[in-house]
C-alpha cells in the first residue's frame, strides 16, 4: 500500500478522532504537510484518526484561517501544547 501524499499548498488541516472530534489544528506551509503528518504519527502525543485539509493562496491567508478554527473548535491539543514549555 503507498502512502497517503497531501496537498502541496499551504493550508491548514485538523487532526480528528475517528468520531470527528478535533484534537489538533495547525498551519502549513507549501510542500510540508506529508512532513508534519509524518512528525505526529512519530510523537504519538496527538491522537487522530484523519486529517481534514483546507487550502490557503498564501502563508498569510493560512494563518488567519488557522486562527479562525481554533477559535471556533477550541482543540484540546492545541491549548495544552502552548502551556507546555519547549
Amino acid at each position: 500500500m503507498a502512502p497517503k501524499t497531501y496537498s502541496r499548498k499551504p493550508g491548514v488541516y485538523k487532526l480528528q478522532t475517528a468520531s470527528g472530534k478535533t484534537n489538533y489544528i495547525g498551519k502549513v506551509k507549501a510542500n510540508r504537510l506529508d512532513k508534519r503528518i509524518s512528525e505526529h504519527k512519530a510523537e504519538e502525543r496527538i491522537p487522530f484518526a484523519k486529517v481534514e485539509f483546507t487550502p490557503a493562496k498564501t502563508n498569510a491567508r493560512a494563518k488567519a484561517i488557522e486562527r479562525a478554527k481554533i477559535r471556533q473548535a477550541k482543540p484540546l491539543y492545541n491549548r495544552v501544547l502552548k502551556r507546555r514549555p519547549l
